[in-house]
C-alpha cells in the first residue's frame, strides 16, 4: 500500500511538472503573440505616415513643376524623386516585415 502510495505521489508530481512546463509555454506564446499584434500595429502606423508623407511629396513636386526656374526645379524634383522612391522602399520593407 505504501509503495502505490508513493507510485501515485510520484505520478502527481510528474504531472504538476507538466502541467507547469505547459502553463510556462502557453504564456511564452501569448506574449510572442503580444508583441508580435504590438509591432504589426507599429508598422502599420508607419506604412500610413509614410504614404501621406509620399503623397505630400507627390504634390510638392507637381506644385514645383510649375516653377519657371528650371535649375531650381531641376535639383528639387530630383530631390522630391529620391525621397519618394526611398519612402516607397520603405513602405514595400514594412509591407514585407508586417507580412512575415
Amino acid at each position: 500500500l505504501e509503495k502505490e502510495l508513493r507510485d501515485a505521489q510520484t505520478e502527481a508530481n510528474d504531472l504538476k511538472l507538466k502541467f507547469a512546463s505547459q502553463a510556462s509555454t502557453l504564456q511564452f506564446t501569448e506574449t510572442a503573440k503580444q508583441e508580435k499584434e504590438e509591432m504589426l500595429d507599429k508598422l502599420e502606423r508607419q506604412s500610413r505616415e509614410a504614404e501621406s508623407q509620399i503623397l505630400s511629396l507627390q504634390s510638392q513636386v507637381q506644385s514645383l513643376s510649375s516653377n519657371t526656374n528650371t535649375g531650381e526645379l531641376t535639383s528639387k524634383l530630383a530631390e522630391k524623386d529620391s525621397t519618394i522612391r526611398r519612402l516607397e522602399t520603405d513602405i514595400s520593407s514594412l509591407r514585407d516585415e508586417k507580412n512575415k
